[in-house]
């Protein structure tokens, strides 16, 4: 099951809004699935983020997690184990005239594990119909039941804009992964990759001429 409850606050000037909540989940497991015989552990957390704009056209903010998991009832006497973990991300934008820049970092440390990361991107309106948009960004993540951490960087190029009743977009987009490890298992790959896309808008015309909708129906209908 699960339980949440938030409370939030939103106002001008420099103090955009505010935010607080609190959760607590308890996994449910169908019976017919393997995982039934087991006896989840309840997660309880409690969560904050601030947006700010400073200046006109500036925006900042910054959130965070306390997370916690109730004692499993099993044993380790080889090592210690943990049952809490926290995350936080912060963050910068500037919009001006047609321009729009952000930025941001995350990170987290959880039982056994850790990750962090950072982005960005440059975004620029041509006009009314047209923007084009330039971002990157590298995360450091654990691979589950794996000894090894894998880092994945990419690089990207957008297109967006509108011809009549479409809206097109097309990417052009770079990843470079690498997995660290201390033997022969270790490895980098990279390469490219094109996506394009086109979305048609149905229905958003006149609709049916009136005199259509007088034409008799079959069977002497009206």
């Amino acid at each position: 099951g699960r339980a949440e409850a938030a409370a939030a606050l939103t106002r001008g000037g420099v103090l955009r809004g505010v935010r607080i909540g609190v959760r607590r989940y308890v996994p449910y497991f169908p019976l017919w699935t393997v995982w039934g015989v087991f006896s989840p552990s309840a997660y309880t957390s409690g969560s904050g983020r601030v947006d700010l704009a400073p200046l006109t056209g500036v925006r900042l903010w910054a959130g965070g997690e306390r997370y916690r998991y109730e004692d499993t009832g099993a044993s380790a006497p080889l090592f210690a184990t943990e049952n809490d973990g926290w995350r936080w991300s912060a963050g910068a934008g500037w919009s001006h005239a047609g321009w729009d820049l952000s930025g941001g970092l995350h990170t987290e440390r959880g039982p056994g594990a850790s990750s962090r990361g950072y982005r960005a991107a440059l975004g620029r309106r041509l006009g009314e119909r047209w923007s084009v948009r330039a971002d990157g960004s590298s995360d450091r993540r654990p691979l589950e039941f794996r000894f090894a951490d894998s880092t994945v960087r990419t690089a990207g190029l957008a297109l967006d804009g509108r011809v009549g009743g479409q809206r097109i977009r097309g990417e052009l987009r770079w990843v470079d992964e690498s997995l660290d490890r201390p033997d022969a298992g270790a490895f980098e790959e990279s390469g490219w990759r094109i996506a394009a896309a086109a979305t048609f808008e149905i229905g958003s015309g006149t609709g049916v001429p009136p005199a259509v909708l007088r034409i008799p129906r079959a069977g002497g209908g009206s």
